[in-house]
């Protein structure tokens, strides 16, 4: 998928959780293996918060799962 495309829907869906349901701040986790989603989130504003170690199986490897965060603004 194209990182752009990747990145404005992430806006998009980041803006209807924070104006439609009134949160204030939103979470989400990602594993490790997932390097292009972690990049999409640092570039719109997710902050790191967390990394659970060796939280989850695939394919025979144990990875690390990250815990971002971003605030309405």
């Amino acid at each position: 998928m194209n990182v752009w495309i990747c990145n404005r829907a992430v806006k998009q869906l980041v803006a209807i959780a924070f104006n439609q349901l009134g949160i204030n701040r939103l979470y989400i986790n990602i594993f490790e293996y997932n390097v292009a989603s972690m990049r999409v989130l640092e570039i719109i504003g997710f902050e790191k918060e967390a990394i659970i170690k060796l939280s989850v199986i695939k394919e025979g490897r144990i990875f690390n799962e990250y815990i971002y965060s971003i605030m309405n603004i």
